[in-house]
């Protein structure tokens, strides 16, 4: 007699009972064997988020030092040729970093404060009152222009508009800035250790990339070239510029020297015009004001000594590295100001050159793929 259980499903897997079909085996949600890389995987993020927790409070300080290191590097290494002693080579190009970059810029930040807002209230002062309009409504050529633009323009609330935008701009830069200093001893401490330490963490860094040894090589000098070129080439370039533009206003008794030369200085990097922007308004006030004279100088002195800075001092201190287009030197100077304060004026550029070299790595992978031809088929007539 048949026995008429229904068959029970068995856990395990197999047969259960005498007509049992053959039940599947249950599936564990992850398999065993990749447990102990899930494991790892979550312990290592685990990780790194507390070691960012500890970096945290330290993080401007860290982007400082990376910001000096990059720019004193040449120096270091100059200086270890003659030292030959790492560690007494970066004690003392931590301490000429303090001397030439440091302190002139704690000395200069309220001097540059002051001008900013003496600047700001001159400005607006004057266009605001009107007194522009007379002075250029003088000029026939010009009135029929001033008529149509007072027609299609607020000027009232554009210029103040321009003046809370450099209000707000500069005062964040200088708070920055400060709030940059109140961490140099943790970055000159960080600074020590990225110049004597260098050539170990990049050979760790080299060896963590996930690249052939060749490529990592390529990456570093497509690095390297790019940086050199913006910061050595761009920034000082854009130093000089501003600092004569400031030394012309000092001369011709303009207001706000060091605020007008700093603007200069960043608007250099605008291809055509640069810190024409600045020194040409100057001398059509100047000219409008009665100082012809003067006028005519700092227009001789723009066009003769400030422009043509760029032109021939970048050549000599780039030579034959990379060439950047103006476009992208201007976004990644600003831009990384603005997304992490003054040290972005080298982080910015860090980050550019980072992301040539690997656009540069994929256009050498690629131009060297082959890709297979294929074969005719046998038989198959190759005449046309």
């Amino acid at each position: 007699m048949n026995d008429s259980r229904s068959a029970t499903p068995n856990v395990k897997g197999g047969f259960d009972g005498d007509n049992a079909a053959l039940v599947p085996p249950a599936r564990d949600w992850v398999p065993r064997r990749q447990l102990p890389f899930l494991g790892l995987m979550v312990l290592t993020v685990f990780a790194v988020f507390f070691c960012y927790q500890l970096v945290q409070p330290f993080l401007t300080a860290v982007l400082w030092a990376i910001a000096f290191a990059i720019l004193a590097n040449p120096f270091y290494r100059w200086l270890l040729r003659i030292i030959r002693i790492r560690s007494l080579a970066s004690g003392i190009a931590v301490a000429a970093v303090a001397l030439v970059i440091v302190l002139p810029a704690v000395a200069l930040a309220p001097k540059l404060a002051g001008d900013t807002a003496s600047a700001v209230n001159s400005v607006t002062q004057s266009l605001g009152s009107g007194q522009w309009r007379e002075k250029l409504s003088q000029v026939n050529a010009l009135s029929a222009a001033i008529n149509w633009m007072e027609a299609h323009v607020d000027f009232r609330e554009l210029f103040h508009e321009i003046a809370y935008v450099l209000t707000t701009a500069m005062s964040t830069v200088l708070k920055g800035s400060v709030a940059g200093i109140g961490q140099l001893i943790v970055g000159g401490f960080l600074l020590f250790y990225l110049f004597r330490d260098q050539d170990e963490a990049l050979a760790a860094l080299r060896s963590l990339l996930p690249v052939a040894p060749d490529e990592a090589d390529m990456l570093f000098c497509r690095f390297s070239d790019t940086v050199y070129a913006l910061i050595y080439g761009k920034m000082l370039t854009a130093v000089v510029q501003g600092a004569l533009g400031g030394v012309s206003f000092w001369i011709f008794g303009l207001p706000a020297p060091w605020f007008w030369g700093l603007m200069m200085g960043m608007l250099s990097f605008l291809p055509m015009v640069g810190a024409s922007l600045v020194w040409g308004p100057a001398a059509v006030i100047l000219a409008l004001d009665g100082y012809l004279g003067k006028s005519i100088l700092l227009v001789m002195w723009g066009v003769l000594i400030i422009a043509p800075i760029e032109s021939f001092l970048y050549p000599i201190l780039v030579g034959r590295r990379l060439k950047l287009h103006d476009a992208l030197v201007f976004i990644a100077l600003l831009g990384g100001m603005f997304a992490f304060g003054p040290v972005g004026l080298f982080i910015g550029p860090a980050i550019l050159a980072l992301t040539l070299g690997l656009i540069s790595l994929w256009k050498e992978r690629l131009s060297t793929a082959r890709v297979p031809v294929a074969e005719p088929m046998r038989g198959e007539s190759t005449a046309s």
